[in-house]
């Protein structure tokens, strides 16, 4: 045995083995600093916008959006905090496909989890997308419906009534039985 131990370099296979395992990380994290910068059409500051339940009254949801690659695992991060009431932040992932563009968030400060849906069929330099979002309104309940998100920090005209008239909140009335309830318009909004 101590024969063996005599054969075995150990100054020279430890520090192999330590740059065998380290190798592949610090390859990743060099090959996703080297991409950060290849602009997906996504990344960058983004509005989101959508009607919601405020103690009883409709008003409209601003958020804004941060969408950034990853230096350690490559993939395209979010951070979402609201434009009304800042303890109202989200932290996500971005994921995209040939068709969509899909956000799930999770709250940072609050038990909350959100999912923006958009289709991927705009190009690189459009300033506004409609989507859809999944998310819970200030009594937590559950809500769905259209979401703006944009470039620009407010909406045209067109674009608010696009969120006055298409905006529905789902009501649960058991597990099994969901009440689809239009929202009613809010001349204040």
């Amino acid at each position: 045995m101590n024969e063996l131990l005599q054969k075995i370099d150990l100054l020279n296979i430890v520090p192999a083995a330590i740059i065998g395992a380290l190798l592949p990380p610090l390859l990743r994290f060099f090959y996703n600093f080297l991409r950060r910068n290849r602009r997906i059409e996504i990344s960058g500051a983004w509005y989101s916008f959508n009607i919601t339940d405020k103690d009883g009254k409709t008003q409209i949801a601003s958020y804004k959006w941060l969408f950034h690659r990853s230096l350690v695992t490559g993939s395209l991060l979010a951070r979402g905090t609201s434009l009304i009431d800042p303890q109202i932040a989200y932290k996500g992932t971005f994921y995209f496909n040939k068709e969509y563009f899909h956000l799930h968030g999770e709250g940072i400060k609050h038990d909350e989890h959100v999912t923006l849906i958009f289709r991927r069929e705009y190009p690189y330099n459009e300033k506004n997308m409609i989507g859809a979002f999944l998310a819970f309104d200030y009594s937590k309940s559950p809500v769905s419906g259209i979401v703006v998100l944009s470039r620009e920090a407010s909406l045209s005209p067109d674009l608010l009534q696009t969120l006055r008239n298409s905006n529905i909140k789902f009501h649960l009335k058991s597990p099994v039985k969901i009440e689809v309830i239009p929202y009613e318009p809010n001349p204040d909004l």
